[in-house]
């Protein structure tokens, strides 16, 4: 089970493990479903003991230790991770965390590194005339994006620390060669090596083009990949443009921009952060991977009372439909829970009802009933 492997791992590192609480993160965004639903599973798993979800940015704030630090001021915690970019706004007022606003996009890491698969491809077909994306019906289709993509990132993550990196492509040729020789003694055709020019009988032909596809080597740059995610980058900074605009605030009102996510490690994005809120306000010390777990552990630790330093906002608006093209909101989104609202209706007195059904939503999703 999900416990018990989790206690076998943590006792392997620790020794003997008593679980008494359970904090789970959460993105920002979550809405009550998803997070009773996130409750169940752990539950489920065999934690028998007290399950608390806390928002991810919350706890990226945790680990700096930003409470006793301060006591009020503005944070921005910018987590760009593979799948996601998301930017949260909270504010601190005493040892309360305010999640103020939320806004996120779809890109991160996956996207850059199938801009690099991409950049790969091209100089492949400049340099040899081969095309190393496959077709979509090619079998080994699903194997050769994996590898190519595994290659990608590491490139990414080493422009991170250096300014250039040499792309070798030897294990993705080696891999798909074994694979198509495997296909072939289970297919037991006649079926061409991917790899070979044609049907010559000339086996010095083959083994050159063979070897000459096998030993590629690409010079990659941090300018070459700055080029490339560009664009997509300037959407992940507009973000912040967005909820600072949206929340009536500038970069000066920001006391600190706390760095999330793989992702953030990559130099583009720091200069482009440092470039708008300045070197002193941005936080980047501890490692982004590890910021929200660590900010969640000192949670646990610290003894404090899980509302203590929590505050919630409405991420989505709540209300009813009047009517099909009607929709009266309740409850805004960013109201400071918790909050109230109260709807009044009117039932017909010559159709008596055993009781009265109505449906609310949280955006344009029911909630309940």
């Amino acid at each position: 089970s999900m416990r018990e492997r989790l206690i076998e791992v943590l006792s392997e590192e620790a020794g003997e493990v008593i679980v008494k609480k359970v904090i789970v993160t959460i993105p920002s965004n979550y809405v009550q479903d998803p997070i009773v639903y996130t409750k169940h599973i752990i539950t489920n798993a065999g934690f028998n003991c007290k399950v608390t979800t806390l928002p991810e940015p919350v706890a990226a704030c945790m680990a700096y230790n930003i409470t006793d630090m301060t006591d009020s001021g503005h944070f921005m915690v910018f987590d760009i991770g593979g799948g996601t970019c998301d930017v949260a706004l909270l504010s601190l007022n005493g040892s309360q965390f305010d999640v103020k606003d939320h806004v996120g996009n779809d890109i991160a890491g996956a996207v850059f590194d199938n801009l690099i698969r991409e950049w790969v491809g091209i100089k492949i077909k400049e340099r040899l005339g081969y095309d190393i994306i496959l077709s979509n019906d090619d079998p080994r289709k699903q194997l050769a994006e994996k590898i190519l993509l595994d290659i990608c990132r590491e490139a990414k993550e080493q422009l991170s620390s250096f300014g250039s990196f040499d792309i070798d492509l030897v294990p993705y040729f080696e891999k798909l060669h074994k694979e198509n020789i495997m296909q072939k003694q289970k297919s037991k055709t006649d079926e061409f090596d991917e790899f070979d020019d044609d049907d010559s009988d000339d086996s010095d032909d083959d083994d050159d083009r063979r070897g000459t596809l096998w030993n590629v080597t690409l010079a990659f740059t941090r300018e070459e990949l700055n080029e490339i995610i560009e664009v997509y980058v300037k959407e992940c900074i507009e973000l912040i443009d967005l909820i600072l605009t949206r929340n009536g605030l500038t970069t000066d009102d920001i006391t600190k921009v706390i760095l999330v996510g793989g992702s953030s490690r990559l130099t583009i994005i720091e200069a482009k952060l440092i470039g708008k809120f300045g070197s002193q306000k941005i936080s980047r010390s501890i490692n982004p991977d590890e910021c929200v777990s660590r900010g969640a552990c000192g949670f646990a630790l610290n003894g404090a009372s899980f509302t203590d330093c929590l505050h919630h906002n409405i991420y989505h608006c709540v209300g009813r439909p009047d009517n099909p093209k009607n929709y009266r909101v309740l409850l805004r989104e960013r109201q400071s829970l918790p909050c109230s609202a109260s709807h009044q209706c009117t039932i017909r007195h010559d159709r008596p009802l055993p009781f009265y059904k109505d449906i609310i939503y949280q955006g344009i999703k029911p909630q309940g009933a």
